[in-house]
């Protein structure tokens, strides 16, 4: 193959590459769930290990790949191969890694679960993105709980029909939607003093209580029997969560 071929069939393939891996559309265009998550791989990545700003990820890992690129189309090395190779590992692996948490963990003596939990690796890496650019796609509010101890929420996200959800802690089986609520639905009642049963996983330590108090823009509701305590989560300017707690 000619020389002025193989820079050509290069350089198409670095632009092919940089639109498909490495350019903010793409990332955008995965967080809305258009493209597969495996395109936020090479930007959250090396954002969050080396606390790099976007613009010079797209610098760096484009450099990297046209160099790559170009040497392989020119050079047919063995080992360009297995650099490849080994980029592509990381990228379909990044689901398995990069998952999702809620904006507070249980503290010592406590259970905490995560009711609107991502469904899927696929959903844990939009979720985490979610959080990194501060984006908020649903937002939920509590109804109350019946005398089965199942918590009733409605889910609003961004164009999407509105839903009704009902959760019970001692089944487990996931989130049920639901066309009404229960006839014995207990009013909301709140227990201000829930704030103590989670931490906010923060650094510096000293922010800690702060970042918890801000975590939870509306109030708590006990259940009937006072088992469970549930609320509302969120990550700050992020995506929020429901989430429920054991009292002891």
């Amino acid at each position: 193959m000619p020389a002025k071929t193989n820079l050509q069939t290069a350089i198409m393939a670095f632009a092919l590459a940089v639109i498909l891996f490495f350019s903010p559309l793409s990332a955008g265009l995965a967080l809305r769930g258009w493209l597969p998550p495996y395109f936020l791989a090479p930007f959250m990545l090396v954002i969050n290990i080396l606390g790099l700003a976007p613009w010079m990820v797209c610098l760096a890992v484009g450099a990297g790949a046209l160099a790559a690129i170009g040497a392989w189309f020119v050079a047919r090395r063995r080992w360009l191969w297995l650099l490849l190779a080994a980029g592509l590992l990381m990228m379909f692996s990044f689901p398995l890694l990069y998952r999702y948490q809620p904006a507070v963990l249980a503290a010592s003596g406590h259970e905490l679960i995560l009711v609107t939990a991502p469904g899927s690796f696929c959903e844990d890496v939009r979720r985490r993105a979610e959080v990194y650019w501060e984006i908020q796609p649903c937002e939920y509010e509590l109804i109350g709980w019946d005398e089965d101890e199942t918590l009733f929420y409605r889910e609003r996200c961004k164009g999407a029909p509105e839903r009704l959800w009902a959760y019970n802690p001692d089944a487990r089986t996931g989130p049920a939607p639901v066309t009404k609520t229960s006839d014995t639905l207990y009013p909301i009642v709140s227990l201000p003093q829930a704030i103590d049963f989670v931490r906010a996983d923060v650094y510096p330590p000293s922010a800690e209580e702060s970042v918890r108090q801000l975590s939870f823009p509306r109030p708590w509701s006990v259940s009937p029997t006072g088992r469970w305590v549930a609320a509302v989560s969120r990550h700050i300017y992020g995506p929020e969560d429901v989430v429920i707690v054991s009292t002891q």
